[in-house]
């Protein structure tokens, strides 16, 4: 096992903006190994995780990562995404279309071992000789999660990283994969607007909603609100 991650995101004073949309967030401190963005589509989680990854860069702000400032507006410090040590699972498929599910891993690793232990809790060992374009979205996204999870990254980050899976194999996989994170120390960060995610994988979530956080509460905390109202 990799020696003990200080389990810490520090956002300050950032600020994005894309045509109409307008990112900013004055303070954000993340401690927690499992933590989730919660809010609708056109939010600003996406550009939040790409913002994180190194993907998009703010218009100013400051971003330290596990005790490193990977981003500085003022300081012109601004670390390119193949030195962040994070992993992206995203939304759509990121895939290579000519390229099959087993090099799609390889490419990533030449740990043998890790490669094997993922494609057997992914279930994806009689899909690795086929391209994206003889998948499924369920299948796409298994690989997503597969390659992300093989580059052994210090963050790791999700973003719907469920949505065409079905439901007995994504809480199957929801648990598997944060047994995978809590072995080999891995921080994860979630982005999605389904509940039951939330309640399943993240210790604390941030509520955001047009470019703004709203809150920081505990996860469950989100559940029992959501679930009272719908009661009522």
């Amino acid at each position: 096992m990799s020696q003990k991650l200080k389990y810490k995101i520090v956002i300050q004073n950032l600020s994005i903006k894309k045509g109409s949309f307008v990112m900013k967030i004055d303070s954000l401190i993340i401690k927690d190994r499992f933590f989730g963005f919660f809010g609708p589509c056109g939010s600003g989680k996406t550009t939040l995780l790409n913002i994180l990854a190194g993907l998009e860069t703010p218009e100013k702000g400051e971003i330290n990562m596990m005790g490193k400032l990977v981003f500085s507006k003022e300081k012109g410090i601004n670390v390119p995404p193949h030195e962040r040590k994070v992993a992206f699972a995203f939304q759509g498929s990121a895939l290579w279309s000519n390229v099959s599910v087993e090099n799609h891993l390889k490419y990533v690793s030449n740990d043998e071992e890790r490669i094997q232990e993922v494609v057997e809790m992914f279930g994806i060992g009689d899909i690795l000789n086929k391209k994206p374009e003889e998948l499924s979205g369920g299948q796409k996204q298994k690989v997503e999660l597969a390659r992300a999870l093989i580059s052994d990254p210090k963050l790791l980050l999700l973003d719907e990283p469920f949505a065409f899976i079905d439901y007995e194999s994504k809480l199957n996989l929801l648990e598997k994969i944060k047994r995978f994170c809590e072995v080999n120390n891995i921080m994860c960060l979630l982005a999605t607007h389904d509940i039951l995610e939330i309640k399943l994988f993240c210790e604390k979530i941030a509520l955001i909603t047009d470019g703004r956080i709203l809150d920081t509460i505990n996860a469950k905390q989100l559940y029992v609100k959501y679930l009272g109202d719908l009661i009522a």
